[in-house]
């Protein structure tokens, strides 16, 4: 056993240790915590903004957020904004009238879909192009809200609640090729509220129950000629989908899939459906995946019968439902991944316990994984409070780790030392800081690495230095 001691000429690095920043809600938490994982992971975005957030998108090295807003942190923005991790910025003038639900990417340039006739200062029905400086119109638009867009077969599909796109019949579903618009065979007899390409096809989600003249019962598959439906789809509506360990998840409101009980969320693996779990407790508005998680927000406060405020996360592999950290205080209405963190976007006001104004991210270290709960949980740290002499215990990791690193905090969030110790018992000294409050980080390094791998886990808490 050796003992380490910090360098008081030791870099600080100003860091918001794992996105969490040192509010008073946070302070107030990590006093609770007792070298734990701290299970709350949310952080607000720049301030947010002044309305519903109903789309996120990553787009050119940012995250685009689209809704009903006029503000977001400090800057005026008409229903469209730019996150870029530290900042935000417009999108020219913006989009003007009711706002933005959907925007997708295509051939490097941005289609944001919703309910305006104003891009960038000139008119544009319902969807509208952003090059990176400039907004375009798509020829006449659609005659009504666009809810829903993606691309297949290199055109660029919407759905919606509308009529026609261009000059062309389009019933709630069109697509666009660059110059033209045209129709999808017959369409559908209701809106269309989801788009996803799986297995080679288009899978179209909505408040239909017809598709292409043919029964499709809130699901339906477009193969670009034909449309069939996916197992008797459900017995109510879809609203978003998401592809994860080559299945398609689909959400919304239903408690059937294809006969076969399943509460507001299932799983087509392309020839049969199957349940999570026991599903959520009311309706699901939004599906992202990342690695073997599944990600799903709405207006739900329960996924597999434990309380998951509004967000949730399915694990593919263990197939279990957890909550992510307190969760929203309202709806979740929109879900990406960004920088490697979860970003969401709705109708709430805080997340996790913090003010957030509709958009707020969460770090993954926070999830709660195997690896974490058989490692990092079993870490032990004594005394606390100490007078600057701590020894940390790790235990044997059954994921290989051989050493772990310790990232000291004060409570403004500056980094005051960053230590390496191997597993076993490792005695640190900290008795060149001042008396007070700290916060620490450990986690786990695979061999030969440098750094902690993503989603390797992530133990934090407090240490009290008494002099």
């Amino acid at each position: 056993m050796k003992t380490i001691y910090l360098k008081t000429k030791q870099t600080k690095e100003k860091r918001n240790p794992l996105s969490l920043k040192w509010t008073a809600a946070g302070i107030a938490f990590l006093l609770t915590c007792n070298a734990t994982v701290s299970g709350q992971g949310w952080d607000s975005v720049g301030g947010g903004t002044n309305g519903t957030v109903n789309t996120l998108i990553p787009y050119n090295a940012s995250i685009i957020a689209g809704g009903t807003f006029s503000q977001a942190g400090p800057l005026p923005a008409d229903n469209i904004a730019d996150w870029s991790g530290t900042s935000w910025a417009n999108l020219g003038t913006g989009v003007k009238y009711a706002g933005l639900w959907q925007m997708t990417e295509w051939k490097g340039d941005l289609y944001a879909g919703g309910f305006f006739t104003i891009a960038g200062g000139i008119p544009a029905r319902n969807i509208a192009r952003w090059d990176g400086t400039n907004w375009y119109p798509l020829a006449q638009g659609a005659d009504m809200v666009v809810y829903s867009m993606t691309v297949f077969n290199n055109e660029l599909y919407i759905g919606g609640g509308f009529d026609s796109a261009g000059s062309v019949a389009a019933n709630h579903i069109a697509r666009w090729n660059g110059a033209l618009w045209k129709g999808a065979g017959l369409g559908t007899n209701g809106f269309v509220q989801a788009l996803c390409v799986y297995n080679g096809s288009l899978f179209v989600g909505g408040t239909f129950d017809s598709a292409g003249g043919i029964a499709a019962h809130g699901i339906a598959c477009w193969d670009g000629n034909t449309w069939s439906e996916p197992g008797n789809g459900v017995n109510g509506f879809v609203t978003s989908f998401a592809v994860c360990n080559g299945s398609l998840y689909v959400a919304g409101t239903f408690s059937k899939a294809g006969g076969l009980q399943a509460k507001n969320i299932a799983r087509w693996d392309g020839t049969t459906w199957s349940k999570l779990g026991n599903g959520l407790n009311r309706g699901a508005s939004a599906l992202v995946s990342n690695g073997n998680y599944l990600y799903t927000g709405g207006y739900f406060t329960a996924a597999g019968g434990i309380p998951a405020n509004y967000i949730a996360a399915w694990n593919t592999s263990s197939s279990s439902w957890s909550a992510l950290g307190a969760g929203t205080d309202s709806a979740v209405l929109a879900l990406a991944i960004y920088n490697k963190n979860l970003y969401a976007g709705g109708e709430f006001i805080h997340a996790g316990g913090i003010a957030a104004n509709h958009v707020a991210q969460y770090s993954f270290a926070y999830l709660g994984n195997e690896a974490l709960t058989a490692d990092l949980n079993s870490i032990k740290i004594y005394p606390n409070p100490s007078h600057g002499n701590i020894t940390i215990e790790t235990p044997p990791s059954a994921e290989g780790w051989q050493s772990y690193r310790v990232e000291i905090y004060n409570v403004p969030g500056e980094r005051m030392a960053t230590l390496n110790c191997s597993s076993g018992t490792s005695n640190i000294n900290l008795t060149a800081l001042p008396a007070g409050l700290y916060m620490y980080r450990i986690c786990g390094i695979t061999p030969g690495a440098v750094q902690e791998t993503a989603g390797s886990g992530v133990s934090t808490g407090k240490i009290i230095i008494e002099h």
